[in-house]
């Protein structure tokens, strides 16, 4: 028998509706940006909360992405490498374009973002834009590309692809935004802002009359599509530009966690605009005014009600967007903190610093001295969205912090068919097979295994994720109890079977079919069959009997003394002493057999059965025609 048995307890759906939860709600975004590596070799952890060291050097530019556990994959920043979660070079992960410009001067607040496959969870594009002071010396290099990372590659620790490094997408200037927003349709639109300098060739797709356009690359199962939706800002950008360098104050852009808006800091102002996630517009942008020093970074609250922005490292403000109007957005403005100059370095909310939303609280770095200040209710109006100036710190500099990770929306969760596996305990754990559903191609178990099946070792829960193309994802969690469930024998006596050992529970078969109301460790046989027992445990465990074969069973005219014909058959005398007699008018075959069921005696074409020599007694009678049919059953006593 097979004792690593399955059984299917329950299949329930949480049925969740269509962006029901903000995307970054949900566990997958969570673990996948839950490891924060930025510049200044620093990061930080919060799956521990505790800080790690990377390999970044750069003020700006980070962006990295963990599995489904919230293990670290890998990670880049502005030197034109890509390091796995070991901190090295990631294999071909090096002279990535634009950062190996040898301007050496490269910066841009968001110049990378990591983008996962929509179709293959193990595959991510990591796109590179920056914005370069000292544009002559690299027109040749485009200003927006992207490499294939396959974490297959290298053991798991993933490389870059051989045919899918330095792939150009956009040869013309760009300001330094740069985000992912998921769609509404299984797919993923990245934003950047076009810009313009006079050494740099003009887009010839763009207006000559602006220089600011949004532009949504979108990103569905078949690829990145390499012409983008084009939307007008609207909003006036500040830009400045010498005879070799350009400068532009479109810093760092947010997308709401509704995605119905999109804002952006500018040199003067901030500015807002309505996005539409299923066709990657965005209009009806506006402006109003924020710190005459300059703006840096925007975050907006949860519940889409409150806009957060940074200034160039001297405070933060917070504005209530709920109606959507310059002027009254203006005149909601609070400070949320605010360092005059000369009173000393209490918190510097830095140009090289970002405002980040993580599970509902938005993290603000200290630009000098290691710590993160915390806006730990920021749906809250005014001083009750409760900042907390120093907690966490971090050993050195907190520069940039790295662009979001989004994921395709999910249109349904079946969460979860629950599966109970019986481990048994036999010499030590032996190895058990847990197999995923055969109906998908794409599979992600929670140690981060991409196959359909997974070998197992140990006790435990384990589950597997399944994609589909319409963005479905479905659950499977396996429960494996180390139980050893002894696989049941049964005692026959007479017309009752029985269990040796007692079970939680009983279900008896006839000839493979359940036996309705047989649910007791004991069974009366009422016809003749082939019997078996299905037994389980608490633990949900079960196990099946062999086949045991019932032929005692008398026919409806059973022999009892002399008996009129049946089938043109009568036996005679019952009880026996000597002789058996066998009256039949076509020959017949005569079966003697003990009351367990053992065959002790078999005569063909006898009219005459000796039962002479057997103890007194009760024994079984069957007489079969020629081909082995049953015509009549019965009881028949022995005598001295």
């Amino acid at each position: 028998m097979n004792r690593f048995l399955t059984l299917l307890l329950m299949m329930f759906f949480a049925y969740s509706v269509l962006y029901g939860q903000s995307y970054n709600e949900t566990d997958r975004f969570l673990k996948a940006n839950s490891v924060w590596v930025f510049g200044k070799k620093t990061g930080l952890d919060l799956n521990t909360g505790s800080p790690i060291a990377t390999a970044i050097e750069s003020a700006e530019v980070s962006a990295s992405v963990s599995d489904s556990t919230g293990r670290l994959l890998f990670y880049t920043g502005s030197n034109g490498t890509i390091w796995n979660r070991d901190h090295l070079p990631m294999q071909n992960g090096t002279g990535l374009i634009p950062f190996h410009s040898t301007l050496n001067n490269s910066s841009c607040a968001q110049g990378a973002v990591i983008v996962p496959f929509i179709d293959t969870p193990w595959k991510y594009y990591v796109f590179f834009s920056m914005q370069r002071e000292g544009y002559e010396a690299a027109v040749s290099e485009p200003y927006l590309t992207y490499s294939v990372v396959d974490m297959s590659l290298n053991n798991g620790l993933g490389g870059v692809e051989a045919g899918g490094k330095n792939v150009p997408l956009y040869n013309h200037a760009l300001h330094e935004s740069m985000i992912a927003i998921p769609g509404n349709n299984c797919d993923i639109w990245l934003i950047t802002i076009s810009a313009y300098h006079p050494k740099v060739p003009v887009d010839p797709k763009l207006p000559k009359d602006t220089m600011n356009y949004f532009m949504a690359w979108h990103i569905t199962e078949r690829g990145i599509d390499t012409t983008p939706v084009l939307s007008p800002t609207h909003a006036a950008i500040t830009k400045w530009y010498t005879s070799t360098s350009i400068y532009v104050s479109a810093s760092s852009m947010a997308v709401s966690p509704g995605r119905n808006y999109i804002s952006w800091a500018a040199q003067n102002s901030i500015c807002l605009a309505k996005f539409d996630p299923e066709t990657g517009k965005a209009d009806s942008s506006i402006s109003f005014s924020g710190s005459t020093i300059g703006n840096y970074s925007v975050c907006f609250s949860p519940d889409n009600t409150k806009l957060y922005c940074s200034n160039l490292g001297r405070g933060l403000y917070q504005y209530d967007i709920s109606v959507f109007d310059s002027a009254a957005i203006k005149a909601s403005a609070y400070r949320v903190y605010w360092r005059e100059p000369g009173r000393g370095q209490i918190i510097a909310i830095s140009y090289d610093g970002a405002l980040k939303l993580y599970d509902g609280v938005i993290y603000v770095p200290y630009r000098l001295d290691g710590k993160f200040a915390k806006i730990k209710k920021p749906n809250k109006a005014g001083a009750d969205c409760d900042f907390e100036a120093d907690a966490i710190q971090i050993a050195g500099a907190v520069p940039s912090l790295p662009t979001d990770v989004v994921f395709p929306l999910t249109r349904y969760e079946y969460n979860e068919t629950y599966d109970t596996i019986c481990h048994v305990l036999e010499k030590g754990y032996r190895p058990t097979i847990l197999e995923a559903s055969a109906e998908f191609s794409h599979y992600e178990w929670n140690d981060g295994v991409l196959t359909a099946n997974r070998e197992i070792t140990e006790p435990g829960t384990y589950w597997v994720r399944y994609y589909d193309f319409d963005c479905r994802i479905y659950v499977d969690t396996f429960h494996v109890h180390a139980v050893d469930i002894v696989t049941p024998d049964v005692t026959v006596d007479v017309f009752t079977l029985r269990t040796l050992s007692p079970y939680d529970s009983y279900q008896w078969l006839l000839n493979g079919a359940i036996i309705s109301g047989a649910t007791q460790r004991e069974y009366t046989v009422s016809e003749n069959g082939n019997y078996q027992v299905v037994v389980a445990n608490n633990n949900g465990c079960s196990d099946t009997s062999a086949a045991y074969e019932i032929t005692n069973v008398p026919l409806p005219n059973s022999i009892s003394g002399t008996q009129s014909i049946e089938n043109g058959i009568s036996v005679y005398p019952n009880p026996v002493k000597d002789i058996l007699n066998i009256s039949a008018s076509y020959p017949v075959e005569v079966n003697i057999l003990s009351v367990d069921g053992r065959l002790l005696k078999v005569v063909r074409n006898s009219k005459k059965v000796d039962m002479s020599y057997l103890s007194p007694g009760l024994y079984l009678l069957q007489v079969k025609d020629g081909s082995g049919k049953l015509l009549k059953a019965g009881k028949i006593t022995k005598v001295d």
